[in-house]
């Protein structure tokens, strides 16, 4: 999680962080918070992660990579996508 001040350079950091990852074949989950006071959601940044990641990957693929326990939240996140579609 990056906190700071708008305009220090958090975005490019990350975007670096992404780039030097993805390089050594790793793969980066990113979501995002909204300012204090705003309308934001509790967890909004872990969600858009999470279903990004679920959006992107097949049913097989995610089985085995996150075990069967996790199906329900898989389908979960699934769905949210589907109904603003």
């Amino acid at each position: 999680m990056v906190v700071g001040e708008p305009g220090i350079g958090k975005t490019a950091t990350c975007e670096q962080l992404a780039t030097y990852v993805s390089l050594r074949g790793g793969k980066t989950l990113v979501g995002h918070c909204y300012e204090k006071g705003s309308l934001s959601l509790p967890y909004l940044g872990f969600v858009e992660a999470l279903r990004s990641y679920v959006i992107n990957r097949d049913s097989e693929a995610l089985k085995k990579e996150l075990g069967l326990g996790c199906r329900y939240s898989a389908h979960r996140l699934r769905d949210k996508r589907e109904a603003e579609d």
